[in-house]
């Protein structure tokens, strides 16, 4: 063995992982100006779709691009209040440079109505 390898061998003496994507929810105001009853309906909203609170990321804009959040490289966005440049249709599943997307209404705004479309765009992108 090379004295090389064997320098990059020690180097990295843990387990590296890939850390899989994921879910990506955009809110127009920040999280701390949510109230307990939007983050219960948030919660409620990822458990219909078997996905906890803290397996998510979340970002605040009031708009964004795909640029914008390419970063986080999410296996899907959700967006609530905030709206994307190339689509501006709420409650139907798109899918923006290979990425599937829904856009909502803020939280605290979703009625009963708005609530049964927002969950059959759910159910349509997570294939529920």
């Amino acid at each position: 063995m090379s004295q090389q390898s064997q320098v990059v061998q020690n180097l990295f003496s843990e387990d590296l992982y890939a850390i899989p994507p994921r879910v990506l929810v955009v809110l127009a105001k920040p999280w701390e100006n949510l109230s307990a009853d939007d983050i219960t309906l948030l919660t409620k909203i990822l458990s219909s779709v078997k996905i906890k609170l803290d397996s998510i990321q979340v970002v605040t804009r009031p708009s964004f691009t795909m640029t914008d959040v390419e970063a986080y490289t999410p296996s899907l966005i959700l967006a609530f209040g905030a709206s994307i440049n190339t689509h501006s249709t709420l409650y139907e599943p798109i899918t923006v440079q290979g990425t599937p997307l829904v856009l909502a209404n803020e939280l605290h705004q979703l009625d009963d109505p708005q609530k049964k479309a927002l969950w059959l765009a759910l159910r349509q992108i997570f294939g529920i």
